[in-house]
Order: structure tokens, then C-alpha cells, then sequence
């Protein structure tokens, strides 16, 4: 009884903080497919996985709310699609907002923490950057009302390169 006395008052907080730190980890909604594992499947059938020429694997936010990939049409013209996760529900395959229809888009990545996405596009520079029309890697941020304007990723990093789609 006299050693339970002493170790009480110790014990107690160390559980109380145990108890309270533990916080189940997030799951994520993969379109409703099976999270993904060691086999390799067939992912989202007649949804990103289509008859059409697709051209990369999807990007899921790391929060799990957003996913985007690209898609090929039959003149090889690449172009992003987006869809959100809100309330239960995927909304339908759109373009992001700050798509360009008269560029390729490729390989979106989201960063670590899900506030910039990367991807590598052919389209036209800004102002102040040098025009070659090759492709490029961008980066466009997420802001709380939306997508921001892309911006060319830092050019010591992205070097233009001339890809030949046959």
C-alpha cells in the first residue's frame, strides 16, 4: 500500500500524456479502390485508368482530398485532370483551374506537405524568362481560395529538354 501511495502520483501523468498523444492515423480515400499494397492493380477503372493514352500515375494530396494526373487525347496533347474530395464525395474529372489548353501538362507531384504542386509543362514562359519551348518543370501553390498562377521551378534545377512523343 505505501509503494502504490509513491508511484501513483508518478504514474498517473505519464499515462494521462500516453493516453492523450496517441492519435489514430488518417485514411485516406483512394476513389473508393483498395489503398495500395505490394501487387500491382489496375486502379480506378474507367476512371483514371480508361481506354485513353494516359500518360501518368495519379498524385494524391498528402492529405488525401485532391488528386490529379494526366491524360493523353489520340494527338498525344497532355492534359491535367483534378478531382477534390469533399463531404464524402469525389467531385467529377476537371481540369485545374490553372490549366492551359494550348500546353502539355505532365507528372504531377505534390509536395511534402500538400501546399505547392509540381509538374512539367511545354507551356510559354513569363515575362522575364527565357522563351524554348521545351518542357519545364512549374510549380503552382494552393492558397486558401484556390490554385495560384504557375511559375517556372528554379531554372538551375529545371533545364529545358527537348522530348519527341512519337
Amino acid at each position: 500500500m505505501t509503494i502504490t501511495k509513491y508511484l501513483l502520483p508518478l504514474l498517473l501523468p505519464l499515462c494521462l500524456l500516453d493516453c492523450g498523444a496517441k492519435k489514430e492515423p488518417e485514411i485516406i480515400d483512394y476513389l473508393g479502390q483498395k489503398p495500395p499494397g505490394r501487387v500491382a492493380q489496375l486502379f480506378a477503372p474507367d476512371l483514371i485508368s480508361t481506354r485513353a493514352m494516359e500518360h501518368s500515375a495519379p498524385a494524391f494530396s498528402p492529405d488525401g482530398t485532391r488528386v490529379l494526373w494526366t491524360v493523353l487525347d489520340s494527338t498525344y496533347h497532355a492534359s491535367l485532370l483534378e478531382m477534390t474530395y469533399k463531404n464524402g464525395v469525389w467531385s467529377k474529372p476537371a481540369p485545374p483551374s490553372f490549366a492551359d489548353p494550348s500546353a502539355d501538362d505532365y507528372y504531377p507531384s505534390f509536395s511534402v506537405e500538400g501546399k505547392a504542386l509540381f509538374f512539367s509543362s511545354r507551356r510559354k514562359m513569363p515575362a522575364g524568362y527565357q522563351q524554348r519551348g521545351d518542357i519545364r518543370i512549374w510549380e503552382v501553390l494552393r492558397t486558401a481560395t484556390g490554385w495560384a498562377t504557375p511559375v517556372p521551378f528554379d531554372t538551375t534545377v529545371s533545364k529545358d529538354r527537348t522530348m519527341r512523343i512519337p
